[in-house]
């Protein structure tokens, strides 16, 4: 049966409660001692043993219930067919409605939305969904899938069959790539096999590292673009489901892979011609062979209807035009060598990595390099001096502890005092004396006890909060400035782990434990002081009591230290999963695998939830013998005084009752004392991972000059020299002894097929990996900017002084003006100027905020191509004289491309402009071009001088356009004239129109 779309969609927002966790006073939120009763001086130094802190814990459990109630309240995003009220499906059955994957704070967020849509999609049949830049293609699909919202009671979604989706930004999971493909289905080989060749992944697999075997980077970190857009095509085919939705895959490729994408597997020629295929697309040379075009436009349906009534429409023949302005050279493609796709521009580019016995399928492939990810290691042994020797130099250092020492020696010395004095009133047994003992003993009391509170509050609430400052920022600046290799080889959960759980241990957890372990061990230190000097020979069996605790102490905390470890181990995952699964919750939901998802997330909460119980257990067993020895060394010092009466031993009566006291209390402290130091230990177990992150990460290279004082770079000229680029050791070259000079003001377009090592060549001149070779200047591997090695430059330096708008758009969660100027170097009318100029002014002026109108985590909230022309503008504002542009209008229309790079050409007339672009003809007015085959430089000259050759590899790739070479051609020819021309006007060296009225001049 059909599909139909009926109705007004929109996304909706819940209310999140923002809540604040409150821990009290001072980091450590207990803000002093917590076992303090009042009832005399020496009791306020008493261990809160036996009283849980219920207070505390009720607090939290309350802000939890109220921060999660709102996922409670929410509509349920899981696509089951049962009544609801809104999205129907053909059979009568309803689809509950979805929430967006991250909705923050009390704020509704912009987002596209559908208007009165009517469509209807033939089964079997290919659609495809065009228009300009967050006109609401990419919502037809949200709508489809159930991830929006129907405005009235008659909206109506038919969706029949089976469902598999191809998200514009692709989900890829951790795993390998065959799982990724597979995606929890079974194995079909011969299938597998016609879906990877469709897909064009054939080559990629058997030059990666380990061939469909190797595992994939969160996120799909070491796959480039166009291979991540491939795999998850691939998974979408092989599900063989009755209905595919595509977001726009053929934007991340090349297109002569996209034309063998679309020939091979999205036609009616393709492997999925049986299939109802919904395509979002920019490529609208692949318009005629569309069974159904919808053209969308401002949230609503422009045009529905076949390419033939398309193009005799004459209401619409300017929309055709609109939409087909430079889309017909979009059909360039990359040499004829172009099949051979190259493998993953971080698993190794280059011919040393090919592994022809590599095949697909083949489950025993054990290449080098196919495994990424290593199990995380765990610490084994006793806590390194250097943990506590760390934890005290981020407190102050030595000052610091010898001022806590003498504080502790204090109060306790308060506390001792007060229990002398009154030995000694009881002693004198003089009545009239009040005035002289009751002042002396109160003024102690009283002191002894803002003693221990001053104490803690220093302990606390100083040491306390100046040691997490300290560590956390080294943390945070150990990772900032790890390198790139870091980040693919490092799970985030493994990141997130050092940043939650691991850090609570050191705002708070240690604090706590540290508090107490004091609040013992100088008790006990003084009580045995005591009992030694009234009756000492209760020695005898009080040492060895106390040498019992030890061994006791050294006999458990081997395990207590290792369970705590497993347990941090194994939350990693946990955290990895959840964020994985978050990432791609629409592809989850799309192809009905949360079930698989949620099974793997309680197996990994299982594995936690065993190491927390192994933890409580070990705690219980803990506390049984301690008990047990407690009330051993009680029994014994209450016997003693009866068997001295028995032997006719004299003691002093009044001390016998206070020593009988003390070593009833010192009993107590021994055993919470002994608990706390396992407990203090274990704390330091979770520093102890903060600690290997602050040693062991890798950094990048430190050290070097700052930049040159005023305008640097001052003119844009970029001189590389036998540069040599590798992701890992024990990987091949990503590039290969690349050498050039770009000349200042230049516009360069770089070119070559997917991993060919385009953006590697970018990453190297941001020093994002460091390039092999000497550092002489123009040693081997040298890129200099107007003369200077970037290799001499303080990264922060260099990078700071040059403007990329990346692949991937990269967006805060802030404010639009934010966003586009962080450090607010600019003025709110120069941020309106640059949005006009990328033609975002419309969109910002919508927003009741303005530019203070929030962008969700992500930039959730804006479309994919939206969120380009936003990096777009910030890197407009940054006006650097040195730009790169990777691929950085990939996913907007061709009109509202061509707008832009008009406005790029105008605003960077006077810099060096480096483009990466998979569309010729934005790149085809280029002073230079640069066309990078398998990490290797092949071609660097400029577009007429190899246009004019008929067997370089440009002219190739423009020749295989087909009819769209002529366009080409004669776009390069009047791009020339117009420079030479500009050049006439502006004398010797212009090289390009500086200005807008400079080339009206010229074409006048």
């Amino acid at each position: 049966s059909n599909i139909s779309l009926h109705g007004t969609f929109r996304w909706e927002i819940p209310d999140v409660p923002v809540v604040q966790r409150g821990r009290g006073r001072g980091r450590g939120g207990r803000g002093g001692n917590r076992g303090g009763r009042g009832k005399k001086a020496r009791s306020s130094e008493r261990p809160s043993v036996s009283s849980p802190p219920l207070g505390d814990g009720g607090a939290e459990a309350s802000a939890s219930a109220r921060r999660q109630s709102f996922l409670w309240r929410s509509r349920s995003t899981k696509l089951v067919r049962q009544p609801t009220t809104s999205i129907v499906v053909d059979n009568g059955l309803k689809v509950p409605q979805p929430q967006p994957p991250l909705a923050e704070k009390r704020q509704k967020v912009a987002a596209p939305t559908l208007k009165d849509v009517i469509l209807s999609f033939p089964a079997g049949s290919l659609t495809m969904i065009v228009g300009p830049v967050g006109c609401g293609k990419s919502s037809v699909i949200a709508a489809l899938l159930g991830e929006m919202t129907g405005s009235g009671t008659n909206d109506v979604v038919s969706l029949p069959g089976t469902v598999a989706y191809a998200a514009q930004t692709p989900f890829i999971a951790s795993t390998t790539l065959r799982d990724n493909v597979l995606f929890g289905a079974d194995m079909d080989e011969e299938w597998y096999n016609t879906v990877v060749e469709a897909c064009a992944l054939k080559a990629d697999l058997a030059i990666l590292a380990g061939g469909d075997m190797t595992q994939i980077g969160e996120k799909g970190i070491n796959l480039s673009g166009g291979q991540k857009a491939r795999v998850s095509l691939a998974r979408a085919i092989y599900s063989r489901a009755e209905v595919l939705l595509l977001d726009d895959p053929l934007s991340a490729v090349d297109a002569h892979v996209g034309k063998h994408l679309f020939t091979e597997a999205l036609s009616s020629a393709g492997i999925t011609s049986a299939a109802t295929r919904i395509l979002v697309t920019h490529q609208t040379q692949f318009l005629p062979r569309a069974d159904q075009i919808v053209v969308m436009q401002d949230g609503g349906v422009a045009y529905a209807g076949t390419y033939d009534e398309l193009r005799v429409s004459a209401g619409h023949l300017s929309l055709l035009r609109s939409l087909s302005d430079g889309g017909a050279d979009a059909e360039d493609a990359t040499d004829k060598a172009a099949s051979e796709h190259s493998p993953s521009k971080r698993a190794g580019v280059g011919l040393e990595g090919r592994r022809s016995e590599v095949t697909i399928g083949d489950k025993k492939a054990t290449n080098v390099g196919a495994k990424l990810i290593e199990i995380e290691d765990r610490q084994t042994g006793r806590i390194e001096r250097k943990v506590f020797v760390g934890y005290v130099m981020a407190a102050g250092g030595v000052p610091a502890l010898l001022l806590l020492i003498a504080l502790l020696f204090f109060d306790r010395g308060l506390v001792t005092f007060t229990d002398v004095w009154l030995a000694e009133w009881i002693e004198s047994d003089d009545s009239e004396n009040l005035g002289f003992y009751v002042p002396i003993y109160v003024g102690a009391a009283i002191g002894a006890s803002i003693a221990v509170y001053g104490r803690s509050l220093y302990t606390m609430v100083t040491l306390g909060t100046r040691a997490a400052r300290n560590i956390h920022a080294q943390l945070l600046n150990s990772v900032l400035n790890a390198p790139t290799i870091f980040f693919e080889t490092t799970p985030s959960g493994r990141i997130l782990n050092r940043f939650t759980s691991d850090t609570e241990f050191l705002d708070n957890t240690v604090l706590q434990n540290l508090q107490q372990w004091l609040n013992c061990i100088f008790p006990i230190i003084s009580t045995t002081v005591l009992v030694a000097l009234s009756l000492y020979w209760s020695l005898v069996w009080v040492l060895p009591i106390m040498l019992l605790y030890v061994l006791f102490y050294r006999h458990t905390s081997p395990a207590t230290r290792n369970v705590q470890r497993l347990e941090a181990v194994s939350r990693s995952p946990i955290f990895s999963h959840f964020t994985e699964t978050l990432g791609g919750i629409s592809t989850i939901r799309a192809f009905d695998a949360s079930r698989r998802f949620e099974d793997a997330s309680v197996a990994l909460i299982n594995k936690n939830t065993r190491c927390n119980l192994a933890q409580y257990l070990l705690t219980s067993y803990n506390t049984m013998n301690l008990d047990l020895m407690s009330a051993s060394i009680v029994f014994v010092t209450a016997l003693l005084p009866t068997l001295s009466f028995e032997f006719d031993l004299y003691i002093n009566v009044a001390l016998s009752g206070i020593a009988i006291a003390a070593t009833l209390e010192m009993s107590q402290y021994l055993k919470h004392g002994t608990r706390m130091t396992l407990e203090l230990e274990k704390s330091f177990a979770g520093i102890e991972r903060i600690i290997e992150y602050i040693d062991n990460v890798p950094a990048e290279r430190a050290g070097g000059a700052a930049p040159p004082a005023g305008r640097w770079p001052s003119s844009g000229e970029i001189t590389v020299h036998e540069l040599c680029v590798r992701y890992r050791p024990e990987l091949p070259l990503a590039l290969r002894n690349v050498s050039c000079r770009i000349a200042p003001q230049s516009k360069v377009g770089i070119v070559g097929r997917t991993g060919s090592g385009k953006s590697t060549f970018l990453t190297a001149l941001w020093r994002l990996v460091e390039a092999e070779g000497g550092l002489d200047g123009y040693g081997a591997g040298a890129i200099s900017i107007d003369g200077i090695d970037t290799r001499s430059l303080q990264l922060h330096g260099l990078r700071s002084r040059l403007a990329i708008i990346p692949q991937d758009p990269v967006l805060f969660n802030d404010s639009v003006r934010y966003n586009l100027d962080p450090f607010d170097g600019h003025s709110d009318e120069e941020v309106l100027r640059v949005l006009k100029v990328v033609q975002l002014s419309s969109l910002v002026d919508g927003f009741q905020e303005g530019l203070a109108h929030k962008v969700t985590e992500g930039g959730q909230n804006f479309s994919v191509g939206q969120r380009q022309l936003l990096c777009l503008a910030r890197a407009t504002l940054r006006h650097s004289l040195v730009l790169a542009l990777d691929e950085a209008t990939a996913s907007i229309d061709n009109d509202t491309d061509a707008v832009l790079q008009k406005a790029i050409r105008e605003m960077f007339a006077e810099c060096t402009v480096l483009t990466i672009a998979h569309r010729l003809h934005t790149i085809m007015d280029s002073t230079a071009i640069m066309l990078f085959e398998a990490g290797e430089l092949v071609e660097f000259d400029e577009p007429e001088a190899l246009l004019a050759d008929p067997d370089s590899h440009f002219s190739r790739l423009v020749d295989e356009t087909g009819s769209a070479s002529a366009h080409l051609r004669e776009l390069s020819r009047k791009s020339r004239l117009l420079l030479r021309g500009v050049s006439a006007l502006g004398g010797a060296g212009a090289e390009r129109p500086t200005t807008q009225k400079q080339d009206e001049q010229f074409r006048t």
